[in-house]
């Protein structure tokens, strides 16, 4: 007899046909599912899902579509998962999809309630170009003219921001307060900047700012203030005041070295 025609099923394949009929049962519970999700015209074209081949590139698909669909891991058709291990591995990959999903989906509400960005009033008052005053931490930064920082900042209709160094960022406006987020050109550091909705309705408002002193990861707090008008040195110092103490608050070294 002439056997040459017989497709032989290798014991990789039958492991993966057995597999997928155990997931069907206790999982899918039918193969009208699987087929009625992926748009398969009837049950019997899931019989890819029982051949073998890693160059079988519908193969994979199918495995992913299973994923995405039904929350079964590609990892459970693994040649060395046993059977007996399946169903640990889709309750573990469920329960760890879910409390992910579920934390974005309370993260996703909480940053929708705090910052609301449809907030036209405000957009309209900020969007433009501003000018940051402040005293900075380091007095020989190559922003410093006659000991005060002016900076030009530019916040674009996209929420995008950006100053005259680089430094890029996104506003994110509150209902009461709003913070601008902005990353160091050299990607290091993170500041923030925070000022009260209000305060937007006079020509110059004041802002805080969190940020590193320059080259460190020592923190300063910092205030300033906005305006759309660039003041001269002269006119930043009679604002902020002669007494820089006042407006900053830089860590304390020794309270650093105390911790731990």
């Amino acid at each position: 007899m002439n056997n040459g025609n017989i497709k032989r099923i290798t014991d990789e394949e039958k492991l993966i046909s057995e597999k997928f009929d155990f997931i069907i049962n206790k999982y899918i519970k039918s193969a009208t599912e699987i087929s009625n999700t992926f748009g398969f015209a009837g049950p019997s074209k899931i019989s890819g899902f029982r051949s073998k081949s890693r160059k079988d590139n519908l193969l994979i698909v199918h495995m992913e579509s299973l994923e995405k669909h039904f929350h079964i891991p590609v990892e459970v058709f693994d040649k060395n998962i046993p059977i007996e291990d399946i169903s640990k591995m889709i309750e573990e990959y469920r329960d760890d999809k879910f409390a992910k999903q579920l934390g974005q989906d309370r993260l996703n509400n909480i940053l929708n309630n705090m910052f609301n960005n449809t907030n036209k009033i405000i957009f309209d008052k900020l969007q433009g170009i501003f000018y940051a005053h402040m005293y900075p931490s380091n007095q020989y930064g190559g922003s410093i003219k006659d000991g005060v920082s002016i900076t030009e900042t530019i916040i674009n209709d996209d929420y995008s921001v950006i100053d005259e160094y680089g430094n890029k960022g996104i506003l994110r406006i509150g209902q009461y307060q709003s913070f601008i987020f902005k990353v160091s050109r050299d990607e290091k550091d993170i500041n923030v900047i925070r000022f009260h909705n209000r305060d937007l309705m006079y020509g110059d408002f004041r802002y805080v700012i969190l940020s590193n002193q320059n080259g460190t990861t020592n923190e300063t707090v910092n205030f300033g203030f906005y305006s759309r008008k660039k003041h001269t040195p002269k006119e930043v110092k009679r604002i902020l005041g002669d007494d820089i103490s006042k407006l900053q608050l830089k860590l304390d070294l020794e309270f650093n070295a105390r911790i731990g």
